[in-house]
């Protein structure tokens, strides 16, 4: 995503499906004000160390990278997950609560990297001593430092970076370990495995009913799952998330009426 310089909430990323993709689900660089809620990101099973459900860096001096929101979303993928800016110089706060991470708690699922300016204002012993500083720790942690200009945080480590930051960030969140999804692109099936329910209701619709969901607007965080589910969803669910469109014939252009859900 490429944008100019915005305060937060100037864009709106609201119940999507982003995974499998070859780089970051969501990749951000020189870019501000956008918020995603009520989405799935993922990154891939098999992704390279670097990519992640969410990676955000400087990599100009055109703008800033900053301002961005991730609320009541559903995060998967193998830890580290999440990588941001350090707040500091072309780089800013960037906002996390109600979200469900597919991880365990105590995993370095967070990454915090250096490219807050081009070129990055840090040494790489400067950096790992000024987030160390930041933390109100003496020694550096097992598996801290990722990279040269990368540290990994767990859970708690992450809440009190933010914090020392004048956030607080991710104080709804919470952690659903073994999550894992499939996608089968031939029958557009879209399967999570969770290792429990989530979310909480006395609403009986069947399953065939929360097939197609996806459309369905959220107006609270706190009584709906994460991600773009309405209903609770059990500990496997499976999902239609494309319904396709009708095959033209040989030779034809489509119609506006082409993409409409109306029978024709």
């Amino acid at each position: 995503m490429e944008m100019s310089d915005y305060d937060f909430d100037r864009l709106l990323v609201d119940q999507n499906i982003i995974f499998s993709n070859t780089e970051s689900a969501i990749y951000i660089h020189d870019a501000s004000g956008a918020t995603f809620t009520n989405n799935i990101l993922a990154s891939h099973p098999k992704s390279k160390k670097n990519e992640r459900a969410i990676q955000i860096k400087q990599v100009s001096k055109r703008t800033k990278s900053q301002n961005h929101s991730f609320f009541n979303n559903l995060i998967i993928g193998n830890a580290p997950n999440v990588e941001v800016n350090y707040p500091a110089f072309r780089s800013g706060p960037q906002k996390f609560d109600y979200n469900l991470y597919g991880a365990h708690a105590g995993e370095r699922n967070f990454v915090i990297n250096a490219f807050s300016d081009q070129p990055a204002p840090w040494t790489s012993e400067a950096f790992k001593s000024t987030i160390l500083k930041n933390l109100k720790l003496n020694n550096e942690p097992p598996s801290f430092l990722i990279s040269e200009k990368q540290v990994a945080l767990n859970f708690g480590e992450w809440k009190n970076f933010w914090n020392h930051h004048q956030l607080i960030n991710d104080a709804n969140s919470h952690f659903i370990p073994k999550t894992s999804f499939c996608y089968e692109p031939d029958s557009h099936v879209l399967t999570i495995e969770f290792s429990k329910q989530i979310g909480t209701s006395d609403n009986n619709n069947s399953k065939e009913e929360k097939r197609f969901i996806f459309d369905c607007t959220k107006r609270t965080f706190l009584k709906e799952p994460p991600g773009p589910f309405f209903l609770p969803t059990l500990s496997s669910e499976s999902f239609i998330i494309w319904n396709g469109l009708p095959l033209l014939a040989h030779g034809k252009l489509p119609k506006p009426q082409w993409t409409s859900t109306e029978k024709n």
